[in-house]
């Protein structure tokens, strides 16, 4: 589904030409923020969990309280926003589109 669409916008934006999009700055930005969003953040945030539970496997410490339970929590938040934060960006290709018209 989201990491689909990702892939499929990020082929598409990829060749821009002479368009709108590929000439204003605004949609520029977007579209990298775009591409940070679905290609290095959503591995970065699954890897601060996995990472976090390598460590306690290692050094043997037992988190209290639930730690571990608390990081994936908020890493699965956190990529609940990334991909919010992905779509929103699509409002500057709106805007860029209408003042070109």
């Amino acid at each position: 589904g989201t990491m689909w669409h990702a892939d499929a916008s990020n082929a598409l934006f990829a060749d821009l030409g002479d368009s709108a999009l590929a000439l204003s700055p605004a949609a520029r930005t977007a579209i990298g923020i775009r591409r940070v969003c679905s290609e290095g953040l959503p591995v970065m945030l699954m890897l601060v969990p996995l990472g976090l539970e390598a460590w306690q496997w290692a050094t043997s410490n037992q988190l209290k309280g639930g730690r571990l339970q608390n990081t994936i929590s908020a890493a699965q938040w956190a990529l609940v926003l990334n991909f919010g934060v992905f779509y929103c960006t699509y409002a500057c290709d709106f805007w860029v589109a209408i003042e070109a018209s």
